[in-house]
């Protein structure tokens, strides 16, 4: 990746580029959620959402890059291969919650927390 590129996303460019295009599906989601968080003053250790969180990716920016307290909620994700990924970035366990949406009878859906350390 030229410099160009990565002084317009450098939180996003922080990442191996081979670990991202492992965990993408569409367009790259960490550019995108750095340019939607550009100019945006959120202060570090707020409590984030990351809904649709899939493999992880945009939670471990949000985490690692924002400081934020971040909850990773899907509903087919692996909590327990998206924890070894985050552990594999040395990413404190206490910063990224992960959370699986499960459908139960009905049309209701409950969410149930698998991991929080």
């Amino acid at each position: 990746m030229n410099s160009a590129k990565s002084q317009s996303f450098p939180k996003a460019t922080s990442f191996d580029a081979a670990l991202v295009h492992s965990k993408i599906m569409g367009p790259n989601p960490l550019k995108l959620c750095e340019e939607l968080l550009h100019d945006v003053h959120i202060p570090c250790g707020v409590r984030v959402c990351d809904l649709g969180s899939g493999t992880g990716i945009t939670s471990a920016l949000l985490a690692r890059e924002y400081g934020f307290d971040t909850y990773a909620v899907d509903l087919w994700s692996d909590p327990v291969e998206n924890r070894a990924f985050f552990d594999s970035l040395g990413i404190p366990r206490n910063t990224i919650h992960l959370l699986r949406r499960t459908p139960h009878r009905g049309s209701r859906l409950s969410t149930t927390i698998l991991m929080r350390s």
